[in-house]
């Protein structure tokens, strides 16, 4: 077999698993979904699953880094738009972030916040893109000029966590509207910086 074909099967082998652990983490409890469950659903070998990741807590940080690559994707296409940068900031953390918390649903997002203790960092292209957006912002005049485009997006980034260590604590039959709260409390960090 050659080389590329190689690559590309490994990358297949990749992407098949990380889907497959997608698919089950969404169905059903993190605690209730193992290692073996994720190869064969993917149609490999635990030790296929072993070669690509260490164990659960990993696929999940890979499936997790995706989404933000994704994100920093997107984030670097609205920097290029020259409409107002402030509503675009808004509309991300409302539809896009809060959109994809609902869509990973409460146990995928609890989980990553209180048992594994991650969130993005100034590596991630999410704070890649959303720094371009904000510097776009203030270089627009959107923004002030005397607060730094890295200040305001670990300002955002803050208040979003918070929002969602918030929403994560209710009882799942008491929670919040996340997209409600999150315009509200967002719309009042941007103001500050105007």
């Amino acid at each position: 077999m050659s080389r590329i074909r190689q690559q590309e099967k490994a990358k297949l082998s990749r992407e098949k698993l990380m889907a497959a652990a997608d698919e089950l983490f969404a169905r059903q409890k993190i605690s209730e979904v193992g290692v073996r469950d994720i190869a064969a659903r993917a149609g490999v070998t635990t030790g296929t699953f072993y070669h690509y990741f260490t164990g659960k807590d990993d696929i999940l940080d890979q499936i997790y880094r995706s989404r933000d690559a994704d994100m920093g994707g997107m984030l670097h296409d609205l920097a290029q738009d020259t409409d107002s940068y402030c509503m675009k900031i808004q509309s991300f953390f409302v539809d896009k972030l809060a959109g994809t918390v609902l869509s990973d649903g409460r146990e995928f997002t609890c989980y990553r916040v209180f048992r594994m203790r991650k969130h993005s960092s100034d590596e991630n292209s999410l704070y890649i893109g959303m720094q371009e957006l904000i510097r776009k912002a203030i270089n627009a005049g959107e923004f002030r000029g005397d607060v730094s485009a890295k200040e305001i997006n670990d300002y955002l980034f803050v208040v979003f966590r918070g929002v969602l260590y918030e929403w994560c604590l209710c009882a799942a039959d008491q929670a919040f509207s996340l997209a409600e709260r999150m315009e509200r409390l967002i719309g009042y960090a941007l103001k500050s910086f105007q």
